[in-house]
């Protein structure tokens, strides 16, 4: 989880009132549990939570604006240019900050959660997905792809609400294999499959190429510098 620069115990604290608010989503829904509640399960008491939150709404609203914007950051830090590739480090960011993603999938916005993720995933890796449809009709590639990122989502939050079950290669293994047969089988053909390998082998030479093109203006600089002709 993205945070800012804090006490260790600020820290500690905010994430004994999580691991709280999701003990107590087993049995109830968020509407029924109250900050005394919270406060008793994570060990602290009521004005210790109000110096961070105002109510129970405001916590799950916190949390779920701070989840989506580390995974704005954490999708802009992604190399990969293959969706299957991007799908596994998405797994790998909700298994390292598991508790955090769960409370989101529990809580009460669960469905406006839902559209929130699908919209954002939309936005981001679109591109990346049309590389498995080339030459497929728009209309039937925006579907496909809102497809495969509903299926996803709805792949990772039953993992992460079922205590995350086998390994993030394992997942993202499985998620593949459904969505990908699930994608018409005329769309994500052999041919097509290589054609992605192709282009994102490609594309990692082409990154390659401007970072040693990069380089090589940097040292250049450096010696004109050196010479005292810039």
């Amino acid at each position: 989880m993205e945070v800012k620069k804090e006490d260790a115990r600020v820290r500690k604290t905010k994430q004994a009132i999580v691991s709280a608010l999701n003990t107590l989503l087993e049995t109830k829904n968020i509407t029924e549990i109250s900050v005394q509640e919270i406060s008793s399960v994570a060990g602290i008491n009521k004005t210790t939570f109000y110096n961070y939150y105002t109510d129970v709404n405001k916590l799950v609203k916190t949390i779920e604006d701070q989840v989506y914007a580390d995974i704005v950051v954490y999708v802009d830090q992604v190399q990969a240019t293959d969706p299957i590739e991007i799908m596994a480090s998405m797994f790998e960011y909700f298994d390292e900050n598991a508790d955090y993603v769960t409370l989101l999938f529990k809580s009460q916005a669960t469905i406006s959660s839902d559209n929130r993720l699908q919209n954002l995933f939309e936005q981001e890796f679109e591109a990346e997905w049309m590389t498995l449809m080339p030459g497929v009709d728009k209309m039937e590639a925006e579907y496909q792809i809102y497809f495969a990122i509903s299926g996803f989502i709805g792949i990772a939050k039953k993992w992460i609400l079922a205590g995350r079950p086998g390994s993030v290669k394992k997942v993202t293994k499985l998620a593949e294999t459904i969505i990908l047969r699930g994608m018409n089988t005329v769309t994500v053909t052999p041919d097509n499959k290589k054609l992605r390998d192709a282009q994102h082998k490609l594309a990692k030479l082409e990154e390659a190429k401007a970072k040693q093109l990069a380089e090589f203006d940097r040292k250049k600089a450096e010696i004109m510098i050196d010479l005292g002709t810039e």
